[in-house]
């Protein structure tokens, strides 16, 4: 049963997903780092040069790819939701869980770091809200939540681990 991890940027996916595949001896799949493995440029230059509706594509391509390994650990991008598909074949073979921050946190968290197109705004924290707001649904098509707020990489994945270990 592979886990995959869902949520807005700066929730927590990638810290969180890793140290949990440490914790069960797993792989751990970064779609976003796929992306570009596969590309050869950064997110942000693909961004750039392509445009959202391309990245989404090559995003869905690659889902696919890390949803056919068995047993792993998957951090999704934050679009990753905005495609059903993408859901429905993780689900197949895995576990979906979201992580969730206030939008403040979330800034708190990235700002400064350019490598996010979609807040490259003058009001970031506004963008965050807005964006949050259009995916709620989207991010709520899960098995598990939880908030990663004021917690440490350990104590998420400990709450994650107690939840899940009895499907693993």
């Amino acid at each position: 049963m592979n886990i995959v991890f869902t949520g807005f940027m700066g929730s927590g996916k990638t810290v969180a997903g890793n140290a949990l595949s440490v914790k069960l001896g797993r792989r751990f799949l970064d779609t976003d780092a796929m992306i570009e493995a596969e590309t050869a440029i950064s997110i942000k230059e693909f961004f750039k040069k392509f445009g959202e509706a391309e990245f989404r594509k090559i995003e869905s391509k690659i889902i696919k790819k890390a949803a056919r390994y068995k047993d792993v650990v998957i951090s999704c991008g934050g679009g990753a939701v905005l495609n059903p598909s993408n859901i429905k074949v993780l689900r197949k073979k895995g576990i979906i869980i979201n992580l969730y921050a206030k939008p403040e946190e979330i800034y708190k968290r990235i700002k400064g770091d350019a490598s996010r197109p979609l807040l490259n705004c003058s009001d970031p924290v506004s963008k965050i809200r807005e964006l949050i707001k259009k995916r709620e649904t989207l991010y709520a098509n899960c098995d598990y939540s939880f908030k990663s707020d004021n917690l440490s990489v350990d104590k998420i994945v400990e709450k994650i681990f107690n939840k899940i270990s009895d499907k693993l």
